[in-house]
């Protein structure tokens, strides 16, 4: 009885898995599909390291907005700045602290 039931464990858990993997598969096709579609794509994955998934995050990140920063070097203070500001109050990120004008103007 015992062996049984283990085995209907593994079978449902193999059932479970094999569902996950089909959505994964699903979720990664689409992704592909959207970031490939992006304008900025080719740029983006000439980045040394940034791998399909990386990269699309790089770019939701960034948002589409080339002139969200004045320059390279506005980009990484802002950020450097605002996980700073996180980690030394010890606070999760709010994209309306963060970044107060531009939720403003989007909302």
């Amino acid at each position: 009885m015992v062996a049984a039931a283990y085995g209907q464990v593994v079978a449902a858990a193999v059932a479970v898995i094999a569902s996950l993997s089909q959505q994964l598969a699903g979720l990664e096709a689409a992704l592909t599909s959207a970031f490939v579609a992006h304008r900025d794509a080719g740029i983006v994955r000439s980045q040394p390291g940034l791998g399909l998934v990386l990269a699309a995050r790089v770019v939701a990140e960034f948002g589409d907005d080339p002139n969200r920063y004045a320059s390279a070097r506005a980009l990484a203070n802002r950020l450097v700045g605002i996980l700073h500001g996180c980690l030394g109050h010890h606070q999760l990120y709010d994209e309306q602290l963060a970044w107060p004008t531009t939720t403003a103007a989007a909302a």
